[in-house]
């Protein structure tokens, strides 16, 4: 072909020669190893069979594109990979330790097993406009609601969504038993809520005695 130069290997003939690599004039620039082909030039950059060793860091002006579940893989056994399998994008950290996020080399965040924690003062925010703030500060654990919003506790067993505790701003906390509301909070103090005169207080000691009650028996004590 006149318009490449070819550079082969020869041992005992032309009939046993290995091509070492191949310029095309207008085309692209190959380089073979043991007669295959591992690098080539092309109109959007070069094209590598196989993998790319280097002694340094790689810097990429634009894009690094991987296909589907193809993975960043780093660690002398591949402990951190970043992938997308088709469906999900998935950070795995498949090595001894834990998965860590820093600031300055200070951990910020950090995933060990069933655990995920947060250094003092870093807070879970929740809400499109951060309306439920979850963090530790020093001695004291902090569940921030912000811009008005209730604060309810709810118990999902089995789908049920059982509320357990309302809490409103500048308003009333709300007790629930089973369900149904039980105490709330007023300004004046706190009152039972009972449809069916049959709510009691119990007072009981350490071992569990009924040792007295005090009982409203049709508003009469």
């Amino acid at each position: 072909d006149s318009n490449s130069l070819v550079l082969r290997g020869c041992s005992g003939g032309d009939a046993n020669h290995e091509t070492l690599a191949q310029f095309t004039r207008g085309g692209a620039a190959e380089l073979y190893y043991d007669n295959s082909k591992k690098f080539s030039t092309a109109s959007s950059g070069a094209d590598v069979t196989g993998r790319l060793y280097v002694s340094d860091y790689i810097e990429a002006a634009d894009h690094i594109l991987l296909a589907d579940s193809k993975k960043l893989q780093f660690g002398a056994g591949y402990d951190l990979q970043i992938y997308h399998d088709g469906s999900n994008s998935i950070i795995n950290d498949a090595g001894t330790g834990s998965l860590r996020i820093q600031t300055d080399g200070s951990n910020q965040w950090e995933f060990n097993g069933a655990i995920f924690k947060g250094n003092d003062g870093r807070a879970v925010v929740l809400g499109d406009s951060s309306d439920l703030e979850i963090f530790h500060s020093s001695d004291t654990n902090f569940f921030n609601s912000k811009n008005g919003m209730n604060v309810k506790f709810v118990n999902d067993k089995d789908g049920g969504n059982e509320a357990m505790v309302l809490m409103s701003p500048n308003g009333a906390v709300n007790l629930y038993h089973n369900g149904t509301l039980s105490v709330s909070t007023h300004s004046q103090g706190i009152a039972f809520n009972d449809s069916t005169d049959s709510q009691q207080i119990w007072f009981s000691d350490s071992n569990n005695d009924d040792d007295f009650e005090i009982k409203n028996n049709n508003g009469v004590f």
